[in-house]
């Protein structure tokens, strides 16, 4: 039987990949300047945390460490998915998966990016030290 923080994980992660299904990534012009391959290196870095942190787990879930460190987990994923869903909206259009600059773009300083230069890059690093601790492994975080 899952426990409540399994049930809250499978919650978070569904609302986290629900980013791919209402957010779609701007298409690339012809002739704009972008740079795709961040992309594929953050998604390598963050599959790697997830991996490691599956694989790893020295912190049992049985004891008083391990539950603090997956609801801390669970707090820091959903704080992660939160500011990406906010950081997204703010950007509206602009909003792409790789790094891209168009004619017309202008700087957001709404929302998250008033305090923050890169809350989608947070964002991802919350998701990653997140899972890493709802799945006990501090060396993965």
């Amino acid at each position: 039987m899952m426990a409540m923080a399994e049930w809250i994980f499978i919650g978070i992660s569904v609302v986290w990949i629900g980013e791919f299904i209402f957010f779609r990534n701007r298409g690339v012009g012809e002739g704009d300047p972008y740079e795709k391959k961040s992309f594929y290196y953050i998604l390598a870095a963050l599959g790697a945390t997830i991996a490691a942190a599956l694989l790893l787990q020295e912190i049992g879930t049985d004891t008083e460490i391990g539950q603090f460190m997956r609801w801390t987990g669970l707090v820091l994923f959903a704080m992660g998915v939160f500011l990406r869903f906010w950081g997204i909206l703010h950007l509206k259009s602009q909003f792409t998966r790789h790094v891209t600059v168009r004619e017309g773009d202008e700087i957001v300083s709404s929302g998250p990016y008033r305090m923050l230069r890169h809350p989608l890059y947070t964002a991802l690093l919350l998701i990653g030290i997140g899972m890493a601790l709802f799945c006990t492994s501090l060396i993965a975080a």
